[in-house]
């Protein structure tokens, strides 16, 4: 069940209670919150090796309680339920009825993601070199600077096949431009290295679009369109707190992101909106943005409440302030589901069908889809989009990071059981819907739209969806535009990147497991998010390397780097706005060749072994099985693996046993019974015992 970041990969049964509702809170298995996506899925494995999955399918609001025994509450505010059994030897062979809950009965863990896969989409397949290293930075000031991270890896020669800009070069944080003043030679430097070092580029998209620049194209377009989330006709003018001196006609929800001055959000579930959205991206390609994947980011939606200046208010309304508690409520001395990002009365939607709130999760997928063909379209190749929010069948269409992290020895072990999670939750338990006020917990607040959309608002061609059912979709719904796009832009098999994801993304979208910091803890936990995605049908998957938030050091940034480097999506990214700088070259610029050498060393066995993992994400899209594995998909009658999440496979060959802690010089791994050989530089040799092992550094 995600998106949380948990503390283990099989889950604490003591009464513990995670939200699910998609939000722009940064992961951290300190503490229970949810983050950009909306996953409600789990899996159980038996000592007999037989495992079934449970699938509840709603877009809505919902927390789950895990009790001893053992037993799962779930609370959903809304929406409907269905039910589905699938009984067989393999996929084709099931046996359904109708419901919107979904059980998963098969041989072994794998077989249920199969399972499972069949019924949400198997992953997108992206194109080779989507599975090089990558770099990134919140930070870059001109061209020179990313100019000179180029070159100083190729200096050091790190292998790197993919560079990223965040919104650093738009103008005045404006989605589709160029800055003409610190980027103007940008299409020049992506041409010449696109030629010379076969290196390809991906630029960041946000989804909030200014509202009140006059001379703005892509607002003027989409606002004659009608493209954007609406409030509903029921709310009058005056209590819809728009921003001064802006257009009212439409009806358009106004809330904040990057850009100086109020942003509207794009209503992915209008079909014109996916074509207004797939020609901004064949614009901004036209001025010199040859990209060859794209990133989406922002899309759980996010209106953020920081700073002065306009932000979103929602009015009170049993969407945004809903009449039970709940811990998606989980905030920062606010009270709203809308905080930080659009009010739940939104509506969305090609006649305004749908509300804000039940699609919210769905924007980031929304959101991928058509990015995705845009790049398709744009570059004609299998480049890749890379989103933070992300939904049930992402997968298909964007890579994803596990987010905002800090450079932390404890991030750097939390990635591990990230990187699990997105393949596989381990539940032992039954499922019980309980409507019991006493399992919700919510910590004094009481409204679904903080850093959101205002969940009365409308969404969908005539406005048939209110934004509090839909909300968890919206990065779903703009992830398929997303893909869309990319496919026809580029003509050939790049990838889209979401933050926010549902079930189903897969399909168009990888993740990345969002602004995690540079701390050990949240290393460790990339591991069972990575892990969870997989379970998810998002294979393509990881975090960012070395932390986003805060200043990493050399020891963090060395066991990171090797690492990340067998992440299924492998980038080195963060928030460098401070100065900060922490790709794989510099550190042997600054004093610190050992995380240089770290990194280039586990790098080129990363690059070594992608002809295995290339194969093993066709069999991830053909046939549904998870990429990264935990110990017990693999060996599920020994019970020894059910609690590992400190070790994980590619497949069914390749075991990692990672330094996840601060001052390690050994790990403590276990081999299961059976033939193990150990690499080196110069021969293959036998690992003489199984069991648990004390591995050297």
């Amino acid at each position: 069940m995600c998106t949380n970041t948990h503390p283990s990969l099989r889950h604490d049964l003591n009464y513990k209670t995670w939200p699910i509702f998609t939000k722009d809170n940064a992961p951290d298995s300190n503490d229970q919150k949810n983050n950009y996506g909306q996953h409600p899925f789990y899996t159980v494995l038996e000592s007999n090796g037989n495992s079934h999955g449970i699938l509840l399918l709603n877009s809505n609001a919902m927390e789950y309680t895990l009790m001893p025994a053992p037993a799962m509450s779930v609370k959903t505010i809304g929406g409907i339920l269905d039910f589905f059994v699938f009984i067989g030897d393999n996929p084709e062979h099931t046996i359904g009825g109708i419901l919107d809950f979904f059980v998963f009965i098969g041989d072994n863990p794998e077989h249920v993601i199969q399972l499972y896969t069949s019924l949400i989409g198997r992953t997108f397949m992206p194109s080779f070199w989507a599975f090089g290293f990558q770099i990134s930075k919140y930070g870059y000031h001109n061209t020179n600077q990313v100019k000179a991270v180029v070159e100083r890896q190729i200096k050091h020669q790190i292998p790197y096949d993919v560079q990223y800009i965040d919104s650093d070069y738009k103008f005045w944080s404006r989605d589709f431009t160029i800055d003409p003043n610190y980027f103007k030679d940008l299409p020049q430097l992506i041409t010449e290295t696109q030629s010379k070092f076969n290196l390809h580029w991906t630029p960041i998209i946000d989804p909030g679009i200014q509202g009140n620049e006059p001379n703005y194209s892509i607002f003027l377009d989409g606002n004659n369109q009608n493209v954007f989330v609406k409030w509903p006709k029921s709310v009058p003018i005056q209590d819809r707190h728009n921003p001064d001196n802006i257009d009212v006609t439409h009806d358009n929800m106004y809330g904040r992101v990057w850009p100086p001055g109020p942003v509207a959000f794009p209503d992915f579930m209008k079909n014109a909106t996916q074509n207004w959205w797939i020609n901004n991206f064949k614009h901004l390609y036209s001025i010199g943005w040859k990209f060859n994947s794209l990133w989406i980011d922002m899309n759980e939606p996010v209106s953020v409440e920081f700073g002065t200046g306009f932000n979103i208010t929602c009015p009170h309304n049993q969407y945004d302030n809903i009449p039970i508690e709940i811990k998606a409520l989980w905030v920062h001395n606010f009270e709203r589901l809308s905080r930080q990002s659009i009010c739940m009365i939104g509506v969305q939607g090609e006649s305004g069908q749908y509300k804000h709130y039940d699609v919210h999760s769905l924007y980031g997928l929304s959101m991928a889809i058509p990015t995705q063909k845009a790049l398709n379209e744009i570059t004609g190749k299998r480049g890749y989009v890379l989103s933070r929010s992300t939904f049930v069948s992402s997968g298909q269409y964007t890579g994803h990071w596990l987010g905002d992290n800090r450079s932390k020895w404890s991030h750097m072990k939390d990635s591990v059981i990230g990187m699990l999670e997105f393949n596989l939750f381990g539940i032992q338990c039954l499922l019980h819907l309980i409507v019991d006020r006493e399992a919700l917990w919510v910590h004094g607040f009481d409204r679904l739209s903080r850093s959101t959309l205002c969940m009365i608002g409308v969404q969908g061609e005539s406005g048939q969806y209110k934004h509090y059912d839909v909300h968890s979709l919206y990065g779903l719904s703009m992830a398929i535009p997303t893909q869309k796009a990319l496919n026809e832009i580029t003509g050939k098999r790049g990838y889209v990147l979401s933050r926010s994801t549902f079930v189903s993304s897969g399909q168009y979208t990888g993740h990345w497991l969002g602004d995690n910091r540079s701390k050990w803890s949240h290393m460790k936990d990339s591991v069972i998010g990575m892990l969870e995605f997989n379970l998810f049908g998002i294979p393509y998957v990881g975090a960012d390397i070395c932390g986003f938030n805060d200043k990493t050091t050399p020891a963090l940034c060395r066991r990171w780097q090797q690492l990340g480097a067998f992440y299924p999506f492998s980038r080195n990214h963060h928030n460098g706005w401070g100065g900060d700088v922490q790709d794989p070259a510099v550190w042997a610029d600054i004093g610190h060749p050992e995380v240089t050498e770290a990194a280039k060393q586990s790098l080129r066995v990363r690059y070594q072994l992608l002809p295995y993992l290339y194969t093993l994400f066709f069999k991830a899209h053909v046939l549904g099985n998870t990429v990264v594995r935990p110990l017990f998909h693999e060996y599920p009658t020994d019970p020894q693996t059910y609690g590992i999440d400190e070790q994980f496979m590619w497949g069914s060959v390749v075991l990692f046993s990672p330094f996840l802690y601060e001052n390690q010089t050994e790990v403590n791994a276990y081999l299961p019974d059976d033939v193990w050989y150990e690499p080196s530089v110069e021969f293959v040799k036998l690992v003489p015992k199984t069991g648990h092992v004390k591995l050297q550094d």
